[in-house]
C-alpha cells in the first residue's frame, strides 16, 4: 500500500486556514469535525497547530470541491474572502 508524502509546513498552513475558514461558515467545530467526518479530537489537533495529515487535507478538499493540490497550494479560500457568506472582498 503506498502512503501520500507528508504535507509541507506551508501545505499544513494553508490546510489549517481552510479549516478555520470552514468554522466560520459552519459555526461549530462540531459542525466542522461533521462536515468533514473526521473526529473532534482531529479538528481539535489540526485547530491548535498539531500535523495536518494527507488524508485530512483530502476530506477538507472533498467537502469543499477544490482539487486537494489547489487546497495544498493555498487557492481556497479565496483571500479576503468573508468566512460567513464566502464573497470575496473587493
Amino acid at each position: 500500500m503506498r502512503y501520500a508524502p507528508p504535507l509541507t509546513d506551508q501545505e499544513q498552513a494553508n490546510v489549517r486556514r481552510a479549516i478555520r475558514y470552514l468554522h466560520g461558515r459552519l459555526g461549530t467545530w462540531i459542525a466542522v469535525a461533521r462536515a468533514v467526518r473526521i473526529k473532534r479530537a482531529t479538528v481539535r489537533r489540526v485547530r491548535d497547530g498539531g500535523r495536518v495529515r494527507p488524508y485530512v487535507a483530502g476530506k477538507v478538499a472533498r467537502v469543499v470541491a477544490v482539487a486537494v493540490e489547489d487546497l495544498k497550494a493555498g487557492k481556497y479560500p479565496p483571500k479576503g474572502a468573508c468566512p460567513r457568506c464566502g464573497h470575496p472582498d473587493r
